[in-house]
């Protein structure tokens, strides 16, 4: 059964706004979609960054054939990799969340560890926070934080291989990512309207936490570009209406 959250989001007026998030799984994967006061369904930001990268068949191949290679033959091995690879990623955006929002310190978990150094002094004002668009997209935002400066900046976690990482650095769509979620908060009028975006790297080994600041206004291009493919692609595959009989 799908799954409904609720959230009010507080906007820079003294309204709120009410966005629903529901949730649906598949095996170890999930896909979102969001509501505006009961409104239409709208898609999730990260349905839509899969049209940002380039060759994805390309990549998924070389990922799958070097993990076969590096698992002794084992056919299994890309799709138990990827699993775990999510349920690392889920662990750390719970564990960060429950730190910002109830100050819990996960010390057993070595990844976490490797964010907390680093960012665990940060002023964060929010976590894991619905978010909508005008131009018909929503998403998650992994949190905000005010910077020293003052300025709201919004902040997206990533866990990655370390030397995926180091050879690779960010992918596009990641950025594309933060910044629709950026300029989804400008759009809706909020409270915590960044400046900034921001992508923290963490590393799965737990050796290191690294920050990559966003340009926003590039990556958003890149993003509306990705939406206008993506829109044609629900048309093409939209199921037809059937005809009611009379």
């Amino acid at each position: 059964m799908p799954n409904v959250e609720e959230q009010l989001h507080p906007i820079a007026d003294g309204t709120k706004l009410r966005i629903s998030r529901t949730t649906v799984k598949h095996g170890r994967g999930e896909s979102h979609e969001y509501r505006v006061n009961n409104g239409p369904p709208l898609n999730g930001v990260t349905k839509i960054t899969k049209f940002c990268e380039g060759d994805g068949f390309g990549a998924g191949k070389g990922f799958a054939v070097k993990e076969i290679r590096d698992s002794g033959g084992d056919l299994k091995a890309p799709d138990r990799v990827s699993g775990e690879a999510a349920d690392l990623g889920n662990n750390l955006h719970r564990s960060i969340d429950n730190y910002i929002t109830d100050q819990i310190v996960d010390e057993e978990d070595d990844i976490f560890m490797a964010w907390f150094r680093t960012f665990g002094e940060y002023d964060w004002l929010a976590s894991e926070r619905f978010v909508c668009h005008p131009k018909g997209f929503g998403g998650t935002i992994d949190a905000i934080a005010r910077e020293d400066d003052g300025t709201i900046a919004v902040y997206d976690w990533k866990t990655r291989k370390r030397d995926t990482y180091e050879r690779n650095g960010p992918y596009a769509g990641e950025k594309a990512q933060i910044s629709a979620y950026a300029k989804a908060l400008q759009a809706m009028g909020s409270n915590w309207a960044p400046t900034k975006a921001y992508i923290v790297y963490v590393m799965r080994d737990g050796s290191y936490a690294e920050r990559v600041e966003v340009d926003i206004e590039k990556y958003w291009r890149l993003f509306r570009a990705a939406k206008i493919v993506a829109d044609v692609s629900d048309k093409i595959n939209a199921k037809p209406k059937q005809e009611v009989k009379k």
